[in-house]
């Protein structure tokens, strides 16, 4: 089997398209190029490109059927990072985990599999390697746990060794750069089963029932300067767990986790969380860092278990002390339109392990975001005071992570694929008397069509976002022009736009982390 195909099978994603990037340039540590998206198989050919430099490729890993054979942690630091460093330390915790260097110096970190798994537990798995590794906040991928529709095509990533021996996107072993067959054989010997992957846990079995961040934390070690707000959460979780005897666990955690320090401090916090009932400081270093909201909600000791004081100091009505829907959200994605379109931005909420599209419609009124988790949940929630769910959405989408939105993603990026399509995909006029018989014609760097044979087009091909007035209103913010013709002594009436194809050279396009190359 050739390399080409062995990558191929290593990297089995979405069969019905692929991404791709064409460099430019370099600005600091950022690639700029053309980015896109292309509905078309992946094939050797594409992988041979790839290993050459004539062009990037990038695969997505969620397939059809909601299932996923690799999966990565895309970790966007470049700073003071070193990702062969990570890759020891990986490789000491003996994590099922390859580390591949990412294009701008970040790391890429590989999970593969032996058999198709739902994407949803690769995904729950990954995050936990997120944060055990120290970088809550990384990227998933695959993104979803599902299609939204027939017509998604997911989120791609980008391929390891492009340029082949030159390349800068290697992966790693004993912390050092190995070439493509060796980078085989690794992952090769490194997939795991469906049963395996459900048995790994990138912590120990020590603290499983107190919130993730203390897991993360006694695993990885405390930053320097943070020890105060991290023994004070773990007596929180002490006092919770052992309430007779708390305090000489929290001696005990100190003499672990922390080392010789003062025992007038520890004294301080145990007889802080001693006067009034505490909860954990989720907002303050280091904890806020290593945070799973959505895992602590489930934990036995987490913030709002039933052994929590967190419900008894909560004030209020009886009505601002219940549940609130935004309070299980671990993950929010806002992916953000081009100012010249008018697409409005929609945001993906990650829900016990679950995505939820949510539009402005939704983020506006509470009433119709319970009614679209109940669809997506079967379940439903009483809402919460308006003044509460204002300041809790706010937050969340404060905090989101922003993702330009891809040209073709919205409505009228859908418009202009099927634009392409009919003036580039169909027999086309040789001269303007066949403008007539519904083709279109090219002359001078323009394309030229008339509105009632693009709009048969768009009807047969079932888009039907935009009426004529609109298309038109849309055409013109691209460049579009209307004209009057005598042809066969009759008087047409037609658009143009710029020809594309007609185009030389590559645009610069900002790089985004949608589509992540």
């Amino acid at each position: 089997m050739s390399i080409e195909h062995s990558f191929m099978a290593l990297f089995a994603g979405l069969e019905r398209a692929h991404g791709t990037f064409i460099i430019k340039e370099m600005k600091g540590a950022k690639n700029i190029g053309k980015a896109f998206t292309q509905k078309k198989p992946v094939t050797a050919e594409l992988w041979t490109d790839h290993f050459t430099g004539k062009q990037g490729l990038g695969i997505i890993p969620l397939r059809d059927d909601s299932t996923v054979l690799f999966g990565a942690v895309d970790i966007d630091s470049y700073e003071n990072f070193d990702p062969a460093e990570l890759s020891l330390k990986i490789e000491e915790w003996g994590w099922p985990v390859i580390v591949c260097r990412s294009k701008s110096g970040g790391a890429h970190l590989y999970m593969f599999l032996s058999e198709p798994v739902p994407s949803r537990i690769l995904r729950h798995k990954l995050k936990q390697v997120a944060i055990a590794a120290g970088h809550p906040k990384a990227e998933i991928f695959p993104k979803q746990d599902a299609m939204f529709s027939k017509e998604d095509i997911g989120n791609w990533i980008n391929m390891p060794y492009f340029e082949g021996a030159k390349t800068n996107r290697h992966a790693y072993r004993n912390g050092k750069p190995i070439g493509m067959e060796e980078f085989l054989k690794l992952a090769q010997s490194m997939e795991i089963d469906a049963e395996e992957l459900e048995a790994f846990s990138p912590a120990g079995p020590e603290f499983v029932d107190a919130p993730p961040c203390i897991e993360r934390l006694t695993s990885i070690g405390f930053p320097a300067g943070s020890m105060n707000n991290a023994l004070f959460n773990m007596s929180v979780y002490a006092r919770m767990k052992w309430p007779d005897d708390w305090q000489q666990h929290v001696y005990d955690f100190n003499q672990r986790f922390m080392g010789p320090g003062s025992s007038q401090e520890v004294q301080q916090i145990i007889k802080s969380v001693d006067k009034k009932k505490y909860t954990y400081k989720c907002s303050e270093q280091p904890i806020c860092d290593a945070c799973n909201k959505s895992e602590c909600n489930k934990r036995d000791y987490g913030v709002t278990s039933e052994h929590s004081p967190y419900k008894t100091i909560k004030n209020g009505s009886a009505k601002s002390k219940r549940p609130c829907i935004l309070d299980d959200v671990e993950h929010v994605i806002c992916f953000v339109p081009d100012e010249k379109a008018n697409d409005e931005p929609y945001w993906i909420f990650r829900i016990d392990s679950k995505d939820m599209e949510v539009t402005c419609e939704m983020v506006n009124s509470q009433i119709k975001f319970c009614n679209a988790y109940t669809k997506r949940f079967l379940k439903a929630m009483l809402p919460v005071d308006g003044d509460i769910w204002v300041a809790k959405i706010n937050e969340l989408l404060k905090n989101s992570e922003k993702e330009d939105l891809a040209s073709d993603a919205g409505p009228e990026g859908q418009l202009f694929i099927h634009v392409d399509q009919f003036c580039n995909g169909k027999a086309q006029a040789r001269v303007e008397e066949e403008l007539l018989l519904g083709k279109p014609w090219k002359k001078d760097g323009r394309v030229f069509f008339r509105s009632q044979d693009l709009v048969k087009y768009l009807d047969v091909n079932r888009f039907k976002e935009f009426n004529e007035r609109q298309l038109y209103a849309i055409f013109r913010r691209h460049g579009a022009k209307h004209h009057k013709m005598m042809i066969k002594s009759k008087c047409v009436a037609c658009w143009s736009l710029i020809d594309m194809d007609s185009v030389q050279g590559v645009l610069d396009i900002p790089e985004t982390k949608m589509d992540n190359f």
